[in-house]
């Protein structure tokens, strides 16, 4: 559903790190191209034939998969604030998007098309030059998702998804899951058993807590330090 919000668009740029320190004439005119987008949970702000565009989770959290060979992996969770296609904006334009993206609760998105961030690019240096950071930003956290998709044992799956949804401070964190165990195994690529296996064996390591799907990490330097003593 598409609202007619260009002043809600605005007040989201300018907060946001990418976009903050543009001048307000430039900001205005990117808000101006925005769609402000609402969706329903369950429902996809994107999916796989959908051609790329940068994408701002507003309000809510969504999940973002890409393609297996028999099955959707997920690549991670948007959370409001988050910013999403980034990297697959430019590029090959007969080439459709590599991923798609599914609700996790009702969510609102502001999406930008690839002509007005390339205005930007062409009349801002300083947003240029934020741009390609936050490109860097993204080959560093794909590395360490292909590491992940990449492990061969259940252990290795689930602590590298679980450290990499989880601040690095090493400090003590609440996690609520945005799935249930049951589309959380799919994701990894898991069966049932094995999941809860492991997170049974992390439960009695004392290295996390469970309440239905409410997580308790008493130390996310740890339970990090045993996901590379898996490996």
């Amino acid at each position: 559903m598409l609202t007619d919000m260009p002043k809600d668009i605005l007040a989201s740029l300018r907060i946001h790190p990418l976009f903050a320190p543009c001048s307000e004439t430039l900001l205005l005119r990117a808000a101006k191209s925005c769609e402000l987008l609402s969706f329903a949970q369950g429902e996809e702000l994107k999916s796989y034939d959908e051609k790329p565009f940068l994408c701002i989770l507003r309000q809510g959290s969504a999940l973002v998969y890409a393609k297996d060979i028999s099955s959707d992996l997920l690549l991670r969770i948007l959370r409001a604030g988050d910013t999403f296609g980034v990297a697959t904006l430019f590029g090959d334009k007969e080439k459709s998007a590599i991923t798609k993206i599914i609700a996790a609760e009702t969510c609102q998105a502001i999406c930008m098309r690839e002509s007005a961030v390339r205005q930007l690019i062409l009349s801002d240096s300083e947003f240029a030059m934020r741009y390609i950071d936050f490109l860097a930003d993204r080959i560093r956290f794909l590395n360490d998702r292909i590491t992940c998709l990449g492990a061969n044992t259940a252990e290795e799956k689930v602590c590298s998804w679980l450290t990499h949804q989880l601040p690095r401070d090493g400090r003590e964190v609440n996690f609520t899951l945005p799935m249930s165990y049951i589309r959380l195994a799919d994701a990894l690529g898991l069966g049932r058993a094995s999941l809860y296996r492991v997170l049974d064996d992390l439960e009695t390591r004392g290295l996390l807590r469970r309440n239905g799907k409410e997580l308790y990490i008493p130390c996310v330097s740890s339970l990090s330090a045993y996901t590379h003593s898996t490996h």
